[in-house]
């Protein structure tokens, strides 16, 4: 049975920068979640600042995922990710992995 994105839930939750400095322990985190499951959704609604390493770290942790048979959805993308994503010219590579349904309060 293929896998929605209605039944992926974050099991990460991003900060609200994702700069460079930020990456090395977001990068753990997402390794972590790439070794122990097959369905990984990524809170990101609180990224107020994401820089190039930041998009390029989601990109990567994305085609790992889809490399390993595994599914990497970015939950409630922030507006601050989606113009960066907008500015590295990559929305028509992101889109296919975003889920911006309402979150649950």
């Amino acid at each position: 049975m293929a896998t929605t994105v209605d039944q992926i839930q974050p099991s990460i939750v991003l900060p609200a920068c994702m700069d460079v400095v930020a990456c090395g322990p977001i990068a753990t985190t997402v390794l972590k979640q790439l070794n122990s499951q097959t369905r990984i959704g990524i809170d990101a609604s609180a990224l107020e600042r994401v820089s190039t390493p930041g998009v390029q770290l989601l990109m990567s942790a994305i085609k790992t995922a889809e490399n390993d048979g595994k599914r990497l959805v970015v939950l409630w993308a922030s507006p601050a990710l989606m113009q960066a994503v907008n500015d590295l010219g990559l929305s028509q590579h992101f889109h296919p992995y975003l889920d911006n349904r309402k979150a649950i309060q």
